[in-house]
């Protein structure tokens, strides 16, 4: 009878262990993460929230760095919640590298096009001068005409002089004819001399201007990543050298992967994710696990987290 009563008390405290630790999960999930996701043209921030598995997984595909939100809107997802997470992301040295990533790319992209436009400008110019060449070709001709009418003449004084007069009016027309063709190509030539230096000067000012810009991003970066070494903000030795690293996150023990965390000051009593874990524990980010509960929290997992 003694033994049957045991039994029976042993019983009812794995079930109320068991509907506390259920609650305690779904009270767990029902937060919210900093998302930083790459669009291709700009970098976006979004507030995720993550209630289940399937969203941490969402988190561990989609995002390129994830931060925790302030407590104060942790449930809202309040514009100004994201804004504040927008400004932590900011702050991050891999956002910063990013954004220079983007900025080198447009940088390149100017330039082919600038290189693209001067090759344009020159065959212009080669079809200037081929029409220059054809003038002066006509001109040659005229002048041989000119001779050979002089020479078929001279036996007849009148008709030679008629013809000399013709001549010297074809003459006079094919100057003119080669002083406007040469007129017209000097302007052209002028206008593509004046072209080409504009696009020069706006191809310098660009280049310029995205050197000035590399500049700031990179004196950005080093400061953030100098603030995040005084802030502690960089993964904990713990977890340095770890794919992934065990933290309680506001009493919740979650996994996360190190090189996408950026809240470590967030990150209570860090310990390495165990490489002995099995393929099926704990495979999403950023929600409750258990393995990592049995590492951080009391009464292996069912107590109090830091």
């Amino acid at each position: 009878m003694a033994v049957r009563t045991a039994l029976a008390l042993a019983l009812t405290n794995l079930l109320l262990a068991g509907a506390m630790r259920l609650e305690s999960e779904t009270a767990r999930n029902s937060g919210m993460v900093c998302c930083l996701k790459d669009e291709g043209t700009q970098l976006k921030v979004d507030l995720v929230k993550v209630l289940m598995a399937d969203a941490g997984k969402l988190v561990k595909k989609t995002c390129i760095l994830v931060a925790v939100p302030p407590e104060s809107c942790e449930s809202d997802g309040s514009a100004l919640c994201k804004q504040r997470c927008v400004e932590k992301m900011e702050g991050n040295p891999v956002y910063i590298g990013l954004m220079q990533h983007k900025s080198r790319a447009n940088y390149t992209s100017m330039q082919t096009e600038a290189h693209l436009e001067r090759a344009d400008a020159l065959k212009q110019k080669e079809k200037v001068d081929a029409l220059a060449q054809k003038a002066l070709k006509d001109l040659q001709e005229l002048e041989d005409l000119r001779n050979r009418t002089l020479v078929q003449r001279q036996t007849e004084l009148q008709q030679a002089q008629k013809d000399f007069e013709d001549a010297e009016q074809a003459n006079k027309e094919a100057a003119e004819t080669l002083a406007n063709l040469t007129s017209m190509t000097q302007e052209v030539e002028r206008k593509a001399a004046i072209e080409e230096d504009q696009k020069q000067a706006e191809i310098e000012a660009r280049v310029q201007e995205a050197h000035a810009k590399i500049d700031k991003i990179e004196a950005e970066k080093r400061k953030a990543e100098a603030q995040m070494r005084e802030q502690g903000k960089s993964p904990p030795i713990e977890c340095a050298d770890e794919k992934y690293c065990c933290c309680s996150i506001r009493h919740n023990p979650v996994k996360v992967l190190t090189s996408q965390f950026t809240d470590w000051d967030e990150c209570k009593n860090p310990k390495a994710y165990p490489k002995s874990a099995s393929n099926g524990a704990c495979k999403s980010v950023m929600v409750f696990c258990e393995t990592c509960a049995a590492l951080l929290c009391e009464d292996n997992g069912y107590g109090v987290c830091p």
